[in-house]
């Protein structure tokens, strides 16, 4: 499950600013964007992987094109 929090960063710990319900020694991974940075593409793509939100493209009714359409990129 995907969520995002904020955290403050003092003396090299981050701490949340809400409360987690992690199991004791839970291991997460974070990704970390600072407020004035864009996201960069490879951080959507991960996002968008761990996101339900594209499932439907699996779906092969949505593979509409095909490479007659057009030029590859």
């Amino acid at each position: 499950m995907a969520r995002t929090l904020k955290v403050t960063y003092e003396k090299g710990v981050l701490k949340p600013m809400d409360r987690l319900d992690l199991a004791e020694h839970e291991q997460v991974e974070i990704i970390i964007l600072e407020h004035d940075d864009d996201l960069p593409a490879a951080a959507i793509a991960a996002l968008a992987l761990t996101n339900k939100s594209f499932e439907f493209l699996a779906d092969p009714g949505e593979d509409v094109y095909t490479a007659e359409d057009g030029e590859p990129v």
